[in-house]
């Protein structure tokens, strides 16, 4: 709802991603936003597999199988993630972090 709202506001045009990457994510996006998800889904797997290392990809994919419910899908899709985020000073995904006791009152 709201927080669904302002998210969706963020202009996320992917263009560090180059013409083609960029271009999926941007369709991901949209059709997500739109509510489509199997299309977002189907829009970011194709992605993956061809860069199987695009975090960004895999990120937005695990959130569009949250979203539908599929979290076995998620799981792996993040544990994917953390599987590969063994290089020092990269960015690692947050997995299980109790977002409720984190929130300011």
């Amino acid at each position: 709802p709201k927080a669904r709202q302002r998210f969706d506001a963020a202009d996320r045009d992917f263009a560090e991603y180059g013409e083609f990457v960029g271009g999926t994510l941007r369709a991901a996006n949209e059709a997500a936003r739109s509510g489509k998800e199997a299309k977002a889904q189907e829009y970011l797997r194709d992605l993956l597999s061809q860069k199987a290392d695009l975090v960004v990809a895999r990120e937005m994919l695990g959130q569009s199988l949250m979203r539908t419910r599929h979290h076995a899908g998620a799981l792996r899709e993040f544990d994917e993630l953390v599987k590969h985020a063994g290089v020092k000073d990269e960015v690692k995904p947050l997995v299980g972090v109790d977002v409720e006791r984190s929130r300011p009152n």
